[in-house]
């Protein structure tokens, strides 16, 4: 979809086209207490944390303490499975 209004409008078509779009089943709290302490025991880090996503109810945000690091979403492909999605920018990265 091509966003219909401007000036910050634009965000909330998207957002309603996601909404549209997505036909997929709310994450269950206790899918999200398992991946989380999953992502803490693999990682060894206790300040991971799994957030509901805002207005959008088939995947969670991961964060580090404070700082938002990533989605995890259910597999379409594989029952019982998750995928965990995380961008790293090249700004983020340090020059050597």
């Amino acid at each position: 979809f091509l966003p219909l209004l401007r000036n910050g409008e634009e965000t909330r078509v998207a957002r309603f086209q996601t909404f549209l779009l997505t036909d997929e089943a709310p994450m269950k709290s206790t899918d999200l207490k398992r991946i989380e302490t999953h992502l803490q025991k693999t990682f060894g880090a206790t300040s991971i944390a799994l957030k509901p996503r805002p207005k959008v109810t088939d995947s969670a945000e991961v964060y580090v303490g404070d700082e938002f690091v990533g989605v995890v979403f259910e597999d379409e492909d594989e029952d019982g499975s998750f995928m965990f999605e995380m961008a790293i920018l090249a700004e983020d990265l340090a020059a050597d």
